[in-house]
């Protein structure tokens, strides 16, 4: 999700994110995530969109939908390497 957010030009609204997620999850690049396009929008809004908001990671408005992804150190398909963890660790410490 974090791939999808951080190459976008613009804000997101959540059905959106959840039609692309669920896309990518059909084509196989992410297996264990929900098949339909409202399961994954009904648990991006209720359990990960907060949690990434809560943690600064992105912003989100849950009234509009809407997501908002800047300023985070690693962007696009590097959220799909195996050291992106540890990537991420080393700029919390620096920040």
């Amino acid at each position: 999700m974090l791939a999808i957010l951080t190459t976008a030009n613009e804000p997101l609204d959540r059905s959106t994110l959840a039609e692309t997620i669920a896309e990518r999850a059909a084509a196989g690049r992410a297996p264990d995530s929900p098949r339909d396009d409202r399961d994954v929008e009904v648990y991006l809004h209720h359990s990960v969109l907060p949690k990434l908001d809560a943690n600064a990671l992105l912003e989100y408005d849950p009234v509009n939908g809407i997501v908002v992804c800047e300023d985070l150190p690693i962007t696009g398909d590097e959220w799909l390497e195996p050291t992106v963890l540890d990537d991420f660790a080393d700029f919390e410490t620096r920040s």
